[in-house]
């Protein structure tokens, strides 16, 4: 059942094929050599150029390069108890690949968890495996790649398991749940991860964040004077709600080692209804503080003027240290609003929030 509805099970086929195009991809402003994942999907497309953050550099995405954006990929909407099958062809030439299906319990099923060298041998070069379970965890989930730092690079995706409206707790809190509030918030470097991270780590240095992406969009702050500052041209994110709606959110939020983000909106409080797939006691507030790999379902309520609001995301700790002050927004607006950015600052300091 979905929305009170009875119908068939599901059955999923997404493929991941072939990889090793190459090109170039703007993604936080630096113009790198790029690597991606092409696809026969109809809507894939032919590689070329794609804004994320404005820099150019390599990516790892599920999808060819077209005008839709490879990175997140593909979101999975399904209901509690369909069987999912997702179909996965790696050609890397020297690597390889698994996807873990963040948040599903895998009951008596954990051969489909994709844990490399855990629950199965990675997925060889020019290789296939076909992964088929229960959707047994209602909620918010992500799937990303669990090899190397390849969900850091852009294979990533939401995942939701949804439940019969009759029993999902707190679903007369809002009016609508849509695929396209799904806000996944993942840290993004402005050079290859593999290459930041194991010299940090080589050289025993802090891995300071450098910037966020909401659904593969955002600005770039240059931090380490480095790279080009894009963050007052690059576009952001829009989700769009009608004056007098109460809308679920589903925020997932992945991030660089040790930097939590708080999440806000400007003159609108989040009630939250759900964390980390489990429903809660209701609770109203004006942030939310999330860490590597948590999911909050919260509940907007579009009760204001007409017009264009930022959600901010402020990064903390290591994200917030030394000069770095790692910051992104997306935009809610209302319908029938001028397309034009908010007026007011999209600064760190405007994102910090004190309490409830």
């Amino acid at each position: 059942m979905m929305e009170g509805i009875v119908r068939s099970v599901i059955v999923i086929t997404i493929p991941i094929p072939w990889a090793g195009d190459t090109g170039k991809l703007m993604m936080e402003g630096i113009v790198r050599s790029v690597t991606v994942i092409t696809t026969p999907i109809p809507w894939a497309g032919d590689t070329g150029k794609l804004m994320m953050e404005g820099i150019v550099r390599s990516v790892t995405v599920i999808t060819k390069l077209s005008s839709l954006s490879p990175s997140p990929g593909p979101g999975i909407q399904v209901c509690l108890g369909d069987t999912v099958i997702v179909n996965v062809q790696n050609s890397f030439g020297v690597r390889g690949i698994t996807i873990h299906w963040h948040g599903l319990k895998m009951t008596g099923n954990p051969y489909m968890d994709g844990a490399p060298y855990i629950t199965q041998c990675p997925i060889g070069p020019h290789n296939s495996f076909q992964y088929k379970f229960l959707a047994d965890t209602p909620g918010t989930l992500i799937w990303h790649s669990h090899v190397g730092y390849e969900e850091a690079d852009g294979m990533f995706g939401a995942l939701v398991v949804r439940r019969p409206l009759p029993s999902e707790p707190n679903s007369d809190l809002y009016d609508h749940d849509l695929a396209e509030h799904s806000v996944i918030v993942w840290h993004w470097y402005p050079e290859p991860s593999a290459t930041l991270i194991n010299n940090g780590f080589s050289s025993k240095a802090t891995l300071y964040g450098a910037g966020l992406i909401i659904n593969g969009k955002g600005g770039m702050e240059d931090f380490y004077g480095r790279y080009q500052r894009t963050f007052d041209t690059m576009p952001r994110e829009v989700f769009t709600v009608a004056q007098g709606k109460k809308y679920r959110f589903r925020v997932v939020y992945n991030s660089a080692p040790d930097c939590p983000v708080q999440m806000s909106i400007d003159d609108h409080r989040l009630l939250v209804v759900a964390t980390d797939s489990a429903a809660v006691e209701p609770i109203e507030v004006d942030s939310i503080i999330l860490n590597a790999g948590e999911r909050y379902d919260i509940v907007v309520t579009a009760n204001q003027t007409v017009g264009s609001y930022w959600i901010r995301f402020r990064g903390l700790a290591f994200c917030n240290k030394n000069g770095v002050k790692v910051h992104q927004e997306a935009i809610l607006r209302y319908e029938d609003a001028d397309e034009a950015p908010p007026t007011t600052n999209n600064t760190y300091q405007e994102a910090d929030r004190e309490g409830l």
